[in-house]
């Protein structure tokens, strides 16, 4: 008679079982990880345009306020009353 008895057959049923349920949980668990590596790196392209268009507006109300207030410097600094500094401190 053939020995049918191979390398498999002389494990006992914990390590057959611990290795079936190895390779049945590393399956689902790469496929998670993979979907999950995906999903943040669609995340990051959106966090990343989020923030440059966060930054740009940002930016443009900097620069608006900042022309604004030079030009309040300049309307200042044309006033001919300002420039009189004998008028500084005297009540009309």
């Amino acid at each position: 008679m053939i020995n049918l008895k191979g390398k498999n057959n002389q494990l006992g049923l914990t390590p057959k079982l611990v290795a079936l349920l190895l390779v049945f949980a590393c399956i689902p668990t790469m496929v998670v990880a993979y979907i999950g590596y995906d999903a943040t790196t669609d995340m990051e392209e959106g966090v990343g345009t989020r923030f440059e268009a966060t930054a740009i507006s940002l930016a443009d109300k900097v620069d608006r306020n900042l022309f604004e207030r030079y030009g309040d410097v300049q309307a200042f600094a044309s006033n001919r009353i300002v420039q009189e500094r004998y008028n500084w401190y005297t009540q009309e």
